[in-house]
């Protein structure tokens, strides 16, 4: 049995099912991750043994340059035969059709002589927009590389996203499993940390100055425990932490933080892991990215509708520090604001 991990909403359910069938003899069990090792490193932060865990680098390098096209090709046919044309009668968990698209093709390949569960964990993406021309070209690029049945969409860049005809041919219901718990304060306070300069949709100095005036406004007014979650890509925070709050390691996952239902609140710019919050009930999750300078207003307002949209409307969205600090003061239960972190 094989189960992989290709993005943090399926990380603890597929916890879950490793637990779950471990200690059952006819399965060999192994853990795939591709291309996050804080992944890994979580994995064994909580006790899953080291021998159970497979870990790939696989990239394919997008480049028009003939040389580089063929060594791409060549790269990707010697990564498949040493890794995976081997496998056979196996039982592969799979979660993800959303920009996975090469790493899902490798298994669709060996989908005959295997038994694929795929099991959703990736929301659905609705675009509106005509890209007949850009969904050509790259598919056209794609035609040596990839052989699984996929859609392209586009929002602010190209989403491949695997055919709904495949998904529903190995779709598989969710079972039954135990979820790990993490023992945080009641009442806690998650910050979730997105380096939008590293994003280019800020300049730099306008990003420190905004998540400065953002993190003093929500620290400096709450007597609730404050978690700052580091992005686990970026881990850059600009401003200076409070003694009383706390860092969290950056390869632990949101999903793990907000399991056990101490989490009060959750707040962060244009994070899926606010998604993720507000469907699995925490009581106010908050987004800051109106309260963000964007270098591109369309652009900020795309991911504003999108977090609307994903969320039901269930997302609160400031306008100001000022009215930050009203939210966070209702919430907490009327502890005084500073009013010299007020814009």
């Amino acid at each position: 049995m094989k189960i992989l991990i290709l993005s943090y909403s399926s990380l603890l359910y597929s916890i879950g099912l490793y637990f779950k069938y471990k200690d059952m003899n006819q399965y060999k069990l192994k853990i795939v991750v591709f291309n996050n090792k804080n992944i890994v490193k979580f994995l064994l932060y909580i006790g899953i043994k080291e021998k159970d865990i497979v870990y790939y680098e696989y990239q394919l390098v997008h480049t028009l340059h003939p040389y580089k096209i063929a060594k791409n090709f060549i790269w990707m046919k010697k990564f498949y035969k040493s890794n995976i044309d081997n496998i056979e009668n196996e039982i592969i968990y799979m979660f993800n059709k959303n920009e996975c698209l090469e790493i899902f093709d490798l298994y669709y390949r060996i989908r005959k002589k295997n038994e694929i569960r795929y099991v959703n964990f990736d929301p659905e993406i609705n675009c509106k927009k005509n890209v007949s021309f850009k969904k050509l070209i790259y598919k056209l690029y794609n035609k040596l590389y990839i052989k699984v049945p996929y859609d392209v969409k586009f929002l602010g860049g190209y989403l491949p996203v695997i055919k709904d005809s495949l998904i529903k041919s190995i779709g598989y219901n969710r079972e039954e499993v135990d979820t790990i718990k993490c023992n945080f304060s009641k009442n806690a306070i998650i910050i979730l940390e997105t380096d939008i300069f590293k994003c280019s949709y800020c300049k730099r100095p306008d990003y420190i100055s905004d998540s400065t005036n953002i993190y003093n406004q929500i620290s400096k007014g709450v007597d609730s425990q404050v978690y700052i979650k580091p992005h686990p890509i970026f881990n850059n925070i600009y401003y200076k932490v409070n003694d009383k709050d706390k860092i969290i390691e950056d390869f632990i996952p949101i999903e793990f933080m907000i399991n056990d239902g101490g989490v009060d609140v959750v707040i962060g710019a244009m994070s899926m892991a606010l998604i993720y919050a507000v469907k699995s009930g925490v009581k106010n999750v908050i987004s800051t990215i109106k309260l963000y300078n964007f270098i591109d207003n369309e652009e900020k307002n795309k991911i504003i509708t999108w977090l609307i949209e994903e969320t039901d409307n269930k997302i609160v969205m400031p306008c100001s520090l000022k009215e930050l600090g009203e939210i966070m003061n209702n919430i907490t239960g009327g502890g005084k604001q500073s009013v010299n972190v007020f814009n």
